[in-house]
């Protein structure tokens, strides 16, 4: 109600103003639209805007006293005013504190309008007279309140509505005000509150409905990039819009804006479905499935329970809105009811009249528009659909253990495929170290290179240039070790996936153990609350020990939706590492202590890759200084012409290049020396801190080690006597309930504690055996 203060300046859901100058005018033809208001259905709590009636004294000055006796209207006042009001006749000071004194007239003097009437008022010659000879002073009613809209007088009349909808309730309201009231010229009557919201929000909806509808086929039509298939999942938005409006019907509710929003929100879940069932069906049509009966019938098999847990999910979490009658369930109740019953019809139509456009559509190519026909590629059969309510079996979880997760997620995982790649690469790399220039062929014509003959010679020659073996022995060994690199890290980002995927799974079992422990402890604390109830309705124990009884049972209840939110959660995070297409789960198995066996081989290979690094370094700089050999050619070549007694001159040509100016490649070769030594300065840091984390890793280790063995040989006896012994002395009534909660919960946290740090061993297990960096 306040809200709609601030909005629409009143609390009601209806506002009806009367605008005019005349506030008596107005207040009586507000009247008399709050008697033509309460006759009609549907229109309740109708008050008036209290605008008249207030109380008043009023002084009216005669001027004409006044002057006769010389005094002046700002003297009277400020008479009236002290007598009354009090004015300021002095100051007191109290050390550094000031005071004003007021003077003005007893209590007992200022309780009647005879008060205000004798107010002895002094003249000029020093004489007084009482205020009454110069002034009547009477009683009179005025304006209470005055109310503008937009520098307008107005009264408002407010009305709320009870058991009908605001709408007609208003047309009603407007009916019988334009028939029976009449105003003069000047005065008019407009209409506010809730209605007001309802208006503005209907014009808003008449422009938000056709643009979400354009966006939804838009984004549809960008997805499958054709108009066809985007057009067979935008049916389900008629399709939905059915559903909608039949339970309002039923229901017995208008069309409201939570309705229309409910509209927006359940076009948008409605093509899910549609767009379910297109993918399987594009989806098995590539598969080498062509005909049409078979692929609709296999394609509504195949989705039907994904479909329909898509709207049942979606369908029963609005259920909750759609059966409130708390504070809000006139907003919520609406907009339910529309995507209830609007999921309900487009479900069931979507899995009949989508396969069926899908059947009939399947095989068109084009449009004649003169006489309109469908241009087929081939005449197609449309049958109807028979529902087999079965669930399909690729659509089921899986168990699956921990080394088969392993498995999948090496085959499946991306991130590892690609490093993979990264290594094939480097081994097809390994042959380009054999890098020789390109043979040159050459002709030459020389005027003055003469034969035998007396003529000319056209010469023909190749040649090739090459370096010392040395060089390229130097540049295979790089890229052997470039190759060896990727392989290592490829082997470290698996070994990561592997820690990465046992710990996940750990975890899954670990909250599956917790939650069946709190499962026991549940059993446990609703048969002792049983108990209670019972003896708290013999009188043998108090209500505060029943409460907190029951405090206990909802603490554990709470506590296992939590970790059964937290299974959800892992599991999630355990299939995005397996990246598969099958959702899996972790069948239930006793938490128990993993062995601890760590592979010296599998400890070691981040060292591997560090030292392979710092050998990758050394090749590339006797690559460097191998540049500074001298490069070889060899040549041969053969000249001869065309012309009589002509023959052939044949020669070889050997030819070396030697790197004089060196200056430039002197300064590299230094460089990589000075990188090389930094990069092994930067390894000895790397291995301090890999040994450092290493060691600490196995001191936490030792940590958990012996929690766990504290447990095994003195907890576990503890947890069962205490509960033993718990539940003898409660029942023989030597403690009361508060001791038995007390005891229950120690051993409750001894367990939970033992959980805890047999997880936190094992995943420190896990960490040492795939232990990289």
């Amino acid at each position: 109600m306040r809200f709609n203060e601030l909005i629409t300046g009143v609390r009601s859901d209806i506002a009806i103003k009367v605008f005019g100058e005349d506030l008596d005018y107005l207040n009586k033809k507000a009247l008399q639209i709050k008697k033509l208001v309460e006759d009609i259905p549907g229109a309740a709590d109708v008050i008036l805007e209290k605008t008249a009636g207030l109380p008043q004294m009023i002084v009216n000055y005669n001027w004409d006293k006044i002057a006769r006796y010389g005094l002046n209207t700002d003297e009277l006042n400020k008479q009236l005013t002290m007598a009354f009001g009090g004015a300021i006749a002095g100051k007191v000071f109290e050390g550094e504190k000031r005071f004003d004194i007021a003077v003005r007239f007893d209590k007992n003097f200022r309780k009647d309008i005879e008060n205000i009437r004798q107010i002895n008022i002094s003249l000029p010659n020093g004489s007084q007279i009482p205020l009454t000879e110069v002034a009547k002073i009477d009683y009179s009613s005025g304006p209470a309140r005055i109310s503008r809209d937009d520098a307008h007088r107005r009264v408002v009349v407010s009305v709320n509505v009870r058991n009908r909808d605001l709408e007609s309730v208003v047309k009603d309201i407007e009916k019988k005000i334009d028939d029976e009231l009449e105003l003069m010229p000047g005065y008019y009557v407009d209409y506010g509150g809730q209605f007001e919201n309802l208006k503005n929000a209907t014009n808003r909806l008449s422009l938000a409905v056709p643009v979400s509808l354009l966006l939804i086929f838009i984004f549809l039509h960008f997805a499958f990039k054709s108009l066809k298939e985007a057009t067979l999942i935008f049916t389900a938005v008629p399709l939905s819009a059915v559903g909608g409006v039949l339970f309002l019907w039923l229901r017995g509710m208008p069309f409201s804006v939570s309705a229309g929003i409910g509209f927006i929100a359940l076009f948008g879940v409605a093509v899910l479905n549609g767009i379910v069932l297109i993918e399987y069906l594009k989806e098995l049509k590539q598969q080498g499935i062509t005909d049409t009966r078979e692929l609709v019938i296999k394609a509504t098999t195949g989705r039907l329970r994904p479909v329909l847990l898509t709207a049942a999910a979606a369908a029963l979490g609005f259920l909750p809105m759609a059966i409130s009658t708390s504070a809000g369930a006139e907003v919520q109740r609406p907009l339910a009811t529309v995507v209830i019953g609007g999921l309900i019809t487009s479900t069931l139509l979507t899995m009949i009249a989508l396969p069926l456009l899908y059947a009939v559509l399947i095989n068109i190519e084009g449009v004649k528009l003169f006489p309109p026909k469908l241009i087929r590629k081939s005449m197609i059969i449309t049958v109807p659909l028979i529902f087999i309510f079965g669930f399909n079996a690729n659509s089921q979880s899986k168990s699956l253990s921990l080394e088969d997760a392993i498995q999948v997620g090496i085959s499946n995982n991306s991130e590892l495929k690609s490093y993979h790649l990264d290594a094939q690469k480097t081994l097809a790399l390994i042959p380009t170290a054999y890098d020789f220039n390109p043979t040159s062929f050459s002709y030459e014509y020389d005027a003055n290179n003469i034969a035998g003959n007396g003529y000319p010679l056209s010469v023909i020659s190749v040649e090739q240039s090459f370096k010392l073996p040395k060089y390229y022995k130097t540049r295979k060994k790089f890229n052997e070790l470039n190759y060896n690199i990727s392989s290592v890290k490829y082997q470290i980002k698996k070994k990561e996936l592997e820690k990465t995927i046992s710990i996940q799974y750990l975890e899954v079992v670990y909250l599956e153990n917790m939650k069946k422990y709190l499962d026991k402890l549940d059993s446990i604390y609703n048969k002792l609350l049983i108990a209670v109830n019972r003896k708290f309705e013999l009188g043998e124990i108090s209500e505060i020990e029943k409460l907190n009884v029951f405090a206990k049972k909802q603490e554990i209840e709470l506590k296992k939706n939590q970790l059964q939110l937290e299974i959800n959660i892992s599991l999630d995070k355990f299939n995005s590492v397996l990246q598969s297409d099958t959702v899996y789960y972790v069948k239930f198995q006793s938490l128990k202590p993993m062995d601890y066996e760590i592979d010296s081989t599998q400890e070691n290979i981040f060292i591997t890759y560090l030292n392979r690094l710092s050998n990758l370094e050394l090749q590339k700089l006797k690559i460097e200084k191998n540049k500074l050999l001298p490069d070889f050619s060899l040549g041969l070549f053969t000249g001869t012409n065309i012309q009589k007694d002509s023959r052939f001159y044949n020669g070889i040509s050997l030819g070396m290049g030697v790197p004089i100016l060196r200056k430039d490649k002197n300064a590299k070769i230094k460089a990589m020396e000075i990188s090389l030594e930094s990069l092994n300065e930067k390894n000895k840091d790397f291995k301090i801190k890999y040994f450092n984390k290493l060691n600490n890793l196995k001191s936490k280790l030792e940590k958990y080690n012996y929690a766990i063995s504290y447990y095994n040989d003195f907890g576990d006896m503890l947890f069962k006597k205490i509960l033993n012994t718990a539940q003898k002395s409660y029942d023989l009534g030597q403690i009361d309930i508060f001791k038995y909660l007390q005891s229950i919960e120690t051993a409750m946290n001894m367990k939970m504690d033992y959980y805890d740090n047999l997880y936190k061993r094992n995943k420190k297990i896990i960490e040492l055996k795939y232990f990289t960096y």
